[in-house]
Order: structure tokens, then C-alpha cells, then sequence
């Protein structure tokens, strides 16, 4: 981990009015987060607005973003951030709104080639069978399975590969060190012990939230070449990675 590119990019997404979409354009339009902070108010007014330049070039935020870098360091999360392009996961730097900030323990790839499979938390027989017949034998020609580490599909997923001894990440919708659900605790170490990932783009100390969740979902999707959901009713969350 690059601690000041770390620390710019952290500091980024904690100013007011600076979301994925906008982070995006100040890194793309200055070439990295700490060009942003130094960057000419007028400048970044041209970029983004009046009113994100009012907000960048009165951040004060620093001591709470050291603390969080640190604690990420204490707990053994990694970082890598969008500005970081040999290292940042390819598929994910072309989508609309990427995470500035990816915090992770295990293995992230850049160019790993991955395939999403998700669905619902209430699966039947069929969606069970189907998830490992499909997971297991992508896993086994050398594909990374992503899920989102839920109850039901999901788990199921990260299970099929653990077992063949393949290689899954799992994204979440909370910090790296809040796992959810606390019964996955075992799989994780699972997935780690087997080459994967959990990854996040929230900074420790993040609960599992319903509203993080979309989020995660669009994670989980651009990181991926192609997305499989095995069983999903009308109205399922899954339908919108």
C-alpha cells in the first residue's frame, strides 16, 4: 500500500459533495488525489462546481483519515486505490462510478478474469444444485467467483469453490473486518486460505447497512466479465447487480 496515495484518496471521498462519479472526474482531470487538494480553487471550479471546491479546499478532515489508514494497517486490510492503475482491478476502473478507495485482505488481481454469481437468500433445492454445478465448473477452468458473501446464493457459491480449491472473492456491504452474516466467519478464512479476496470500499468500522448493499452490487458487477444469477424471485436485491 502507497500511504500518501492512500491517504489523498481516503481524504477525497470524505469531502462533502464528492461521491464515486465525482471522485472519478478530479483524479481523471488532475491525474491524482493529492493533485486535487493542490490543485487552484478556480481549477477544480472548472472541473466539478463551485461548490466541491469549496468543499476540497476546506477539508479538514486529515487526522480522521490517518486514523483509518492506520487501524486498516492494524487489522491487515490492504489498499488500492482507483489512481492506481497497474493495480487496481481492471473491469472495475471502466465503469461509471468506482470505488476511489478498495480496502481488501487476501489476493486482488488486476486482471483476473471473474464471473459474478449471485441470487436470493432463500433458495430452493434447484437454485442450490444449479449455483454449485455452474460455480464449481467455472472455478475449475481457472475463473474467480464473486459474491456477496450473503445467506443463501451466495454462500453457496463461495462454498463450491472453496471446495474444488478455486479461487472466490467475496464483496461486502460493510468494512473487511465486519463480516456479515458472523455465521460466514469460517468461509472467509476459507477463501483466504485458497487465494481469494474480501474486498470493500468501506473503511474499518463500517456495520452492514441496507443501503451499502446496492453498492456492494455494483462492485460485485464491474468486477466481473459476466454476471450469473442462479435463482432470484421478481423483486430480489440480486436483480440489480
Amino acid at each position: 500500500m502507497d500511504f500518501e496515495t492512500a491517504f489523498y484518496s481516503l481524504a477525497l471521498t470524505k469531502v462533502r459533495g464528492v461521491g464515486s462519479i465525482i471522485g472519478r472526474r478530479l483524479i481523471d482531470f488532475f491525474g491524482s488525489a493529492k493533485n486535487v487538494f493542490l490543485a487552484d480553487k478556480v481549477k477544480i471550479e472548472q472541473a466539478v462546481g463551485k461548490f466541491v471546491a469549496e468543499n476540497i479546499k476546506k477539508f479538514s478532515k486529515w487526522k480522521e483519515v490517518e486514523e483509518e489508514i492506520k487501524l486498516a494497517q492494524k487489522l491487515n486490510q490492504k489498499i488500492v486505490c482507483y489512481e492506481e492503475k497497474e493495480k487496481y482491478p481492471a473491469l472495475l476502473q471502466n465503469i461509471p462510478d468506482p470505488p476511489i478507495c478498495i480496502f481488501y485482505k487476501g489476493e486482488l488481481e488486476k486482471d483476473m478474469l471473474c464471473v459474478a454469481v449471485v441470487g436470493t437468500r432463500s433458495p430452493s433445492q434447484y437454485g442450490v444444485e444449479v449455483t454449485k454445478l455452474f460455480s464449481s465448473f467455472l472455478s475449475s477452468m481457472g475463473i474467480c467467483i464473486v459474491s456477496g458473501l450473503a445467506v443463501g446464493i451466495d454462500t453457496v457459491a463461495h462454498k463450491s469453490v472453496v471446495g474444488v480449491g478455486g479461487k472466490t472473492w467475496a464483496v461486502l456491504g460493510s468494512s473487511v473486518e465486519n463480516i456479515y452474516p458472523q455465521s460466514n466467519i469460517p468461509i472467509v478464512k476459507e477463501i483466504l486460505n485458497k487465494g481469494g479476496a474480501i474486498i470493500s470500499e468501506f473503511p474499518p468500522g463500517v456495520p452492514p447497512a441496507p443501503e451499502n448493499f446496492p453498492r456492494r452490487n455494483r462492485i460485485i458487477a464491474g468486477i466481473s466479465k459476466a454476471v450469473l444469477i442462479s435463482e432470484a424471485p421478481e423483486k430480489s436485491g440480486a436483480l440489480i447487480t
